[in-house]
């Protein structure tokens, strides 16, 4: 009985890995394929018209933003550093559209939260929050810390200053995730 439970196991595992690799590479082409579209709208971005209007140009930049975040994922390696590209041309477009970051981080975030069902939302808003009391937590212990400090040397003075340029930009994204928990609330 040992032999043919053995060779029913062995064929199970084939069948099981065969399936898994068919899976795998399916999975992997559709990865090349989004790969590719976030490329072209990457390239899109880069050649962006700048003879458009402020109000054109933004609704141009909120379609590509939007057909960005509809595409699918890419393979893992690449993900990162397409993310990076993407944002940093974002980034250059409103900056040359003279419309504030906090601004342009929020019509981004807006047009991605748009056709999103209720559970991911309730799961981003449970997300930003903790993120939220991160921060707060963080700003707290700075704030405590520059207590204990004194300014009496120019070391002592400088490393203040750090700190609070740190609480300076806690504050801002402290901001920026208040405004995103509001967009959730206003989409749910």
């Amino acid at each position: 009985h040992s032999d043919v439970v053995w060779k029913r196991f062995l064929a199970a595992c084939d069948y099981f890995f065969e399936q898994k690799a068919e899976a795998m590479k399916q999975q992997n082409e559709e990865e090349a394929k989004n790969l590719e579209a976030k490329r072209a709208i990457l390239e899109k971005l880069k050649a962006f018209d700048e003879s458009l209007e402020t109000s054109e140009a933004e609704n141009a930049l909120r379609s590509i933003i939007s057909e960005w975040n509809t595409i699918g994922f890419v393979p893992f390696k690449e993900k990162d550093k397409l993310n990076k590209a993407f944002k940093s041309e974002l980034d250059k477009q409103f900056n040359r559209l003279n419309i504030k970051n906090k601004s342009a981080r929020l019509s981004a975030y807006e047009t991605s939260l748009k056709g999103g069902n209720s559970t991911k939302l309730y799961s981003e808003r449970e997300k930003l929050v903790r993120t939220y009391d991160r921060i707060k937590t963080e700003k707290q212990t700075l704030q405590n810390n520059i207590g204990f400090l004194s300014i009496s040397s120019k070391q002592g003075n400088t490393f203040i200053k750090e700190m609070e340029r740190k609480i300076k930009k806690l504050d801002e994204d402290m901001e920026l995730i208040i405004a995103k928990i509001e967009l959730i609330d206003k989409n749910i």
